[in-house]
């Protein structure tokens, strides 16, 4: 017999906290998490699992909305798990996640910071993305409301996002509001011409069928990539579905295709085949261009990352006699946006495809001052560098989630840069 779950009441919602759950306190002091709450709500919570002094679980009952609530523009809000925050006024998601990253340094990390400047947001909140990948699914998720309708909906397939934490399933999207209406466009079409065409659509339990994950990067100049990624590749099905998809849309530069028979949708090993159209697409931030490729990383909020851009030139005051370290460099988007104002940029990062990137863009740009490395930093970025290219005026730090290394660290602090970003 399965044992009753607690329902807790009267829980307060102070705070977001890590990938978007809602942090809630109970009367004696408890701490719980539970997603679709806002800071500010009183709810009773449906306890689902406990380990460790904390308590998973599900809105029960909201007694007291927030006064930082607002209604989510996207329908599909709550099911899908492509926004966690779009019930909560922008401001307030502002603060919040001034406070979280508050929190990390001072209450995790024990780091005395003296001051920590606000958030810079943005005008825009929505289309934003450059970049979305969409997955295919034999069966769509319904949501309970739909489950529980007297109206029969049809067992059909769905492109679209999975619902949070349930990755066997896919919420079939409408409209997605992070990336643009020709995305939107783009990823119905294909979606139609599939049905039409009887493509099958992949299945989570038994890895088959042929439409696997759907990619579509696209930058502010109206430039667009597609990258279909095959369970099982058919020639003919294949050439036809990626040839109608280049030819209906002016926007789209590029068409590449992988396949990838693997469990898992990790694209990192696979081979990105380029079909159609041009093999890059381009993105301008200030006086910068940069070319696109299907596993360039480039920040997915162009429009923020200009504004970002701008703030590290601001810190790094670099001028025409000074010598740049770019660590952890990625695709070299920062330090070539720093690099006419530079005698010299050296970038370094450990991911050979990255680097070759940052190359290209240097050629684009017609920038014989920067030069790129591959390696990690804390073997690279030795005494022997420093000799070759000159000590460093500045050094821009943008490291990846594990942080830098600690031999790393007392190299960097040890030659003490004129400034550090």
């Amino acid at each position: 017999m399965a044992r009753k779950k607690k329902l807790i009441q009267g829980v307060e919602i102070f705070a977001f906290g890590h990938k978007g759950k809602s942090l809630g306190r109970t009367a004696q002091g408890e701490v719980v998490l539970v997603d679709n709450a806002a800071p500010g709500d009183i709810i009773d919570l449906l306890v689902l699992r406990k380990k460790k002094g904390l308590q998973w679980g599900i809105v029960q009952n909201t007694t007291k909305y927030s006064p930082h609530r607002t209604q989510p523009k996207c329908d599909h809000f709550g099911a899908c798990g492509g926004c966690k925050w779009q019930h909560v006024h922008y401001q307030e998601q502002l603060r919040q996640k001034n406070n979280i990253a508050t929190d990390a340094l001072r209450r995790i990390g024990k780091i005395e910071v003296e001051s920590i400047e606000p958030i810079l947001g943005t005008d825009r909140i929505f289309g934003y993305r450059n970049k979305m990948e969409y997955a295919f699914c034999s069966k769509q998720w319904l949501t309970p409301e739909e489950i529980s309708s007297t109206i029969k909906i049809k067992d059909t397939p769905a492109l679209g996002l999975h619902p949070p934490g349930i990755y066997s399933k896919i919420v079939h999207l409408d409209q997605c509001l992070l990336q643009s209406d020709t995305a939107d466009q783009i990823r119905h079409f294909i979606y139609d011409y599939a049905l039409k065409n009887n493509i099958s659509f992949y299945n989570y339990f038994t890895q088959s069928g042929e439409l696997r994950n759907l990619i579509i990067r696209n930058t502010t100049l109206g430039q667009y990539m597609v990258i279909l990624v095959f369970n099982e590749y058919q020639e003919d099905v294949t050439a036809n579905l990626l040839r109608e998809i280049y030819q209906k849309f002016d926007e789209i530069k590029s068409v590449y295709f992988v396949i990838n028979t693997k469990p898992n949708d990790s694209l990192l090993d696979r081979d990105f085949i380029h079909f159609e159209g041009e093999t890059h697409i381009y993105e301008q931030l200030g006086n910068i261009r940069y070319a696109i490729s299907p596993k360039s990383f480039f920040q997915t909020n162009s429009y923020q990352a200009k504004v970002l851009y701008d703030l590290i030139k601001e810190y790094a005051q670099v001028t025409s006699d000074e010598i740049v370290y770019d660590l952890y460099s990625g695709t070299g988007s920062i330090g070539l946006y720093l690099a006419n104002d530079a005698k010299t940029i050296i970038g370094i990062e450990g991911i050979e495809e990255a680097v070759e990137d940052a190359r290209f863009n240097a050629q684009l740009n017609q920038m014989d001052n920067a030069h790129f490395y591959t390696g990690d930093v804390k073997e690279v970025f030795n005494e022997t560098m420093v000799r070759r290219h000159g000590h460093p005026n500045c050094i821009i730090l943008d490291p990846p989630r594990a942080g830098i290394h600690e031999d790393a660290l007392r190299f960097i602090l040890s030659l003490q840069a004129d400034r550090i970003v």
